[in-house]
């Protein structure tokens, strides 16, 4: 049994119902009694997991239609692009049909494309698309979209708040890294052990706790929880701790207290009581077996009226070298290049950064990019160049696809690299 592959469109937070008819090798639909058992699930693509099962029932059995119902609570989570889509008789293990789901973003949501499919339509008017160029101009504006925030030294653009961690430079300053920057929130400093974790489990020969997360570096990473490891006589116990609503960090040390198994959990008297989102280098883990165990900070100071930003738009903050120890404030300590342990501070900033409204010669570039790009999609897309003696091939890329009036309008928005 088959059907020729179908491709579906939802609307993120939608739902929508789709007919699916089921054909043989010929195209002729094939009758069924209506009691066949259906199912189908949607994934990413190749080995990736299930994210969900649609609702799948029969519409007209003889004549071989099946309604697939994709619920808003099915499309609300999932990331703009493709998924495949799979039908099938769970009774016999037939595969009936086979396609792919499109999720679109919400009316009036925010997206990560830095020109708009009307503006860049009105933008080429001048330049006549092929069907094939048209289906692929969306995908090219993305694709352009994302090279050019590289190219601008990961610059995202769009007016939101933003949570960054940095090291400080000798002179006492940071560089923000979202232009521009429209004012700031918060300046947290001062690294302080809020939570030490240890394992006291007789007979343990290793140990080691790491944090959670969903999503991933570049859209976003979420902490969910910790994860706890501990090995006795060669066999690995691990033990998952979800935080709650409004999880303290002296909350989560009872928390990971409860499972027992020589988890020892210690917040300190003053943070125990700061949420558990305050939590900083959650991206690395920790041993509860060595020293005095795994350690994790908050930052503990707000900085005040001592900070400045420049009047210059280049987002440099001056913030002081944040040294516990003693030493000058501003600039390089007299004892920088002689005590190692002298390590430059470190602080956290939540700010304002990014334009209410894409600037128009931006839009032009992505727009232009995004043409040229589709005109060079029914071209080897790969290979730029090849040499048989070499046997080197060189690999387009967005920024070869430059020109110089394109460089002109982005070296603006590449302050930091002036």
């Amino acid at each position: 049994m088959a059907t020729l592959p179908f491709t579906h469109k939802a609307i993120a937070g939608f739902q929508i119902v789709y007919t699916v008819t089921v054909v043989d090798a010929n195209g002729n639909p094939i009758a069924f009694t209506g009691t066949e058992p259906l199912a189908a699930t949607v994934w990413s693509g190749g080995q990736q997991v299930s994210l969900f099962a649609p609702l799948v029932q029969w519409n007209q059995a003889p004549s071989g239609t099946i309604d697939i119902t994709y619920s808003a609570a099915n499309t609300q989570g999932l990331a703009i692009g493709f998924y495949e889509v799979l039908i099938s008789r769970t009774d016999v293990t037939i595969a009936l049909s086979e396609g792919y789901l499109e999720i679109v973003p919400a009316p009036g949501t925010a997206t990560t494309d830095l020109c708009t499919i009307p503006f860049a339509r009105m933008s080429l008017a001048a330049y006549t698309f092929t069907l094939a160029q048209l289906d692929f101009l969306p995908y090219a504006i993305s694709v352009v979209s994302q090279a050019v925030k590289r190219y601008c030294g990961d610059n995202q653009f769009f007016q939101q708040t933003y949570t960054e961690e940095y090291d400080i430079f000798l002179d006492g300053t940071i560089t923000l890294r979202q232009l521009p920057v429209n004012w700031i929130q918060r300046i947290q400093a001062t690294p302080t052990t809020a939570l030490t974790i240890q394992n006291t489990l007789s007979g343990a020969t290793d140990a080691w706790v790491y944090f959670t997360q969903t999503g991933d570096d570049v859209n976003g990473l979420v902490v969910t929880g910790m994860t706890l490891n501990v090995i006795v006589g060669g066999v690995q116990t691990t033990t998952a701790v979800v935080f709650t609503a409004n999880e303290t960090i002296a909350s989560f040390a009872a928390a990971i207290n409860a499972t027992g198994n020589g988890w020892n959990a210690i917040p300190d008297a003053t943070y125990g009581a700061w949420p558990v989102t305050e939590l900083i280098n959650t991206n690395l883990p920790g041993g509860p077996i060595t020293g005095s165990g795994a350690t994790f900070d908050v930052y503990s100071d707000d900085l005040g009226s001592d900070a400045r930003l420049d009047t210059l738009g280049a987002g440099v903050v001056l913030v002081g070298r944040q040294y516990r120890a003693s030493g000058p404030k501003w600039g390089p300590d007299w004892m920088e290049f002689d005590s190692p342990e002298m390590r430059a501070g470190r602080v956290k900033v939540t700010y304002n950064a990014g334009w209410s409204a894409l600037p128009k010669d931006l839009q032009w570039a992505v727009a232009d990019l995004a043409k040229r790009l589709s005109v060079i999609a029914a071209l080897d897309p790969t290979v730029a160049a090849e040499s048989i003696e070499q046997f080197a091939k060189s690999y387009r890329q967005i920024i070869d696809l430059m020109t110089p009036a394109h460089r002109q309008v982005l070296a603006q928005y590449r302050i930091h690299h002036a």
